[in-house]
């Protein structure tokens, strides 16, 4: 049996870090934009808890012998990619975006924190991932 406290931990933490960026963005009154910042590794979470808790879908190719077992496995070996790259370019973009709003000294404690959330998520996507790699 699998352990799927990963997967409720990672949307958890994703729809967590949602609602506190959204509560800082409204109380600062920064630009709706930076609810971008959220995007993808929210994305992520939601998928891989969708292939992985809820479809019970497996990263090793012999495990998945049944058809939705199987389906879900091929779901994950075609959407790996685009999550790892994606994650990865999220990272770097809110990282960019962090070191900017830190040089610029303008309201960047409120900027700051959005910007080192979605980079923090960002990570944890990346290595949420990376973790279950899909062979064959």
């Amino acid at each position: 049996m699998q352990d799927y406290s990963l997967y409720h931990q990672f949307l958890f933490l994703a729809v967590l870090q949602c609602a506190v960026t959204t509560v800082i963005i409204y109380r600062y009154a920064l630009p709706i934009g930076l609810h971008i910042c959220h995007l993808a590794p929210t994305a992520i979470a939601v998928t891989m808890y969708y292939i992985f808790t809820m479809n019970e879908g497996a990263t090793v190719a012999q495990f998945a012998v049944a058809e939705p077992r199987r389906s879900m496995w091929s779901l994950w070996v075609g959407v790996f990619p685009l999550v790892i790259i994606g994650a990865m370019i999220w990272a770097a973009g809110n990282l960019i975006g962090l070191l900017v709003v830190l040089f610029r000294q303008r309201r960047w404690t409120a900027r700051a924190t959005v910007c080192t959330l979605g980079f923090t998520i960002s990570v944890i996507a990346f290595f949420a991932a990376a973790s279950n790699f899909p062979t064959a």
